[in-house]
């Protein structure tokens, strides 16, 4: 006598589903919310100047960009050890090399970021020339593993000139986490508290579909707190505010006064660290 073995289905009760629902939306709002609310003052550029700062080029990069690093960081940093005279930027044809010096005359420290970028190029260099395309993003250049290094680095010495301080604090990550953990535990406590059916259409209950797309988005809930809380994104200070407006007035000088859009990198024997704080802050795309 064969007997028929009727799985039990988990039945959420409509209200129950519709509440993990709801802890999802609020895991989503806080954390938006908390994002927000840590982003830096915007700011006024100062009056127009070609006075230039003491700070190096990647971290007017940081400064002028809403106090967070980018891609251009990496371009400004590698004309800046080239007008410090660690190696030429020559161009022939379509190809851009670096050609390594043996002595340089700079006896400034090089901060941490600036020895990542010159530890790259005298590694990929053969017979003491590299080619520039080591330093895009991509296979043929660096990663973005290093690039994340790199901005972490240039953050951090932000933060030890008093520039900027981390955008979130232990508070702020508890309570951002403790939202992912929140959106988790809605749709598992449900289905672990829910009673069982033996009803075949069990399963497609409204509750049980609102647990369902509770437990997903809370999945985007994890990726978005990571994508928060795991960047170079800094939180700005008085004397950061201070240099940030000051250097958007370079900037604006730079944006009327001269045109760098065409510039490229081997024109650094011309415009010296002009190039880089330019390069930093946007304007030398080349």
């Amino acid at each position: 006598m064969s007997r028929t073995i009727i799985a039990q289905a988990v039945e959420i009760p409509t209200p129950v589903g519709l509440v993990a629902v709801a802890i999802t939306a609020a895991a989503v709002f806080g954390i938006v919310w908390m994002w927000r609310s840590t982003r830096p003052t915007p700011l006024t550029p100062g009056p127009a100047t070609m006075e230039l700062g003491d700070e190096p080029p990647a971290i007017v990069d940081l400064l002028t960009g809403g106090f967070d690093v980018d891609d251009d960081a990496v371009p400004a940093t590698v004309i800046d050890l080239a007008h410090r005279g660690y190696y030429t930027i020559e161009k022939y044809g379509d190809r851009t090399v670096l050609r390594l010096r043996e002595h340089v005359a700079d006896q400034r420290q090089l901060t941490a970021y600036e020895q990542r970028v010159l530890q790259h190029i005298r590694r990929k260099a053969v017979d003491g020339v590299t080619p520039a395309e080591v330093l895009t993003l991509g296979e043929a250049g660096v990663s973005q593993r290093w690039f994340r290094a790199f901005a972490r680095e240039v953050a951090a010495h932000g933060r030890e000139l008093g520039l900027c301080r981390k955008r979130w604090g232990l508070r702020h990550l508890a309570i951002v986490w403790g939202l992912v953990v929140a959106a988790f535990a809605g749709p598992q406590v449900a289905g672990a508290l829910a009673p069982r059916t033996d009803t075949p259409l069990g399963w497609g209950s409204v509750g049980n579909i609102a647990s369902g797309v509770a437990l997903v988005a809370a999945f985007g809930v994890a990726w978005l707190a990571r994508n928060a809380t795991m960047g170079t994104a800094q939180a700005d200070t008085a004397l950061g505010r201070d240099a940030a407006t000051r250097w958007l007035g370079v900037r604006e000088f730079f944006r009327t006064q001269g045109d760098f859009r065409a510039k490229e990198a081997a024109s650094v024997a011309i415009w010296d660290d002009h190039l880089a704080y330019a390069t930093a802050m946007g304007l030398a795309r080349q």
